[in-house]
């Protein structure tokens, strides 16, 4: 099983005059790490530091944005993976407040905030479901979704043509809809 989080969040707090505001982003790919990051660059033209960090599919990477070298995007990153965390995007917005906090100073800070949006964010265990499209009979509908509903398959989307072309995603074995089903055709892997 993997972890993520459940919503992106936004949390604020503030340390000897510097405000930092964490962001949590849900992410698939690099497109939506940059989509983001371009949001809160808009958002925040006058911030004086945008830190992030992010886990997605086993590839890791941080920014410190002008910090000092190791004080903001990897103490970023490090609280991502203390918890275990995959697909998400933490973001640390810092507005200056004209007292330097050195180096420990900005771990620490950089560290809550990521801790805290993360928290505030919520997580949440993925499991590993295979997907298939099922081909049934049309009179085998109710069927194939009383099997479903027995055995956690998910039905994600239904095709109606000459036959019903259903995708689904099971963690089980699949044979269980044999019966109802003229075809099945694995088409990959998906987490839930």
């Amino acid at each position: 099983m993997i972890k993520t989080i459940e919503n992106n969040t936004i949390s604020e707090f503030e340390i000897k005059k510097s405000r930092f505001i964490g962001y949590t982003f849900k992410i698939q790919n690099t497109v939506d790490v940059e989509k983001n990051l371009n949001k809160l660059s808009e958002e925040h033209s006058d911030a004086t530091h945008i830190c992030y960090g992010y886990v997605l599919n086993g590839q890791e990477k941080c920014s410190d944005n002008g910090e000092p070298s190791g004080t903001a995007g990897l103490p970023i990153l490090e609280v991502i993976k203390k918890n275990g965390l995959t697909n998400v995007l933490v973001v640390s917005v810092r507005y200056f407040g004209g007292i330097k906090l050195g180096a420990g100073g900005l771990i620490r800070a950089y560290s809550k905030s990521a801790s805290l949006v993360i928290k505030d964010s919520g997580i949440k265990e993925l499991e590993q479901y295979s997907l298939y499209d099922v081909e049934i009979e049309y009179n085998n509908v109710q069927m194939l979704n009383k099997i479903a509903k027995d055995n956690d398959i998910k039905i994600l989307n239904t095709t109606y043509s000459n036959n019903v072309i259903c995708s689904v995603a099971s963690k089980c074995d699949i044979n269980v809809i044999s019966s109802v089903a003229l075809s099945i055709n694995k088409t990959g892997q998906e987490w839930f």
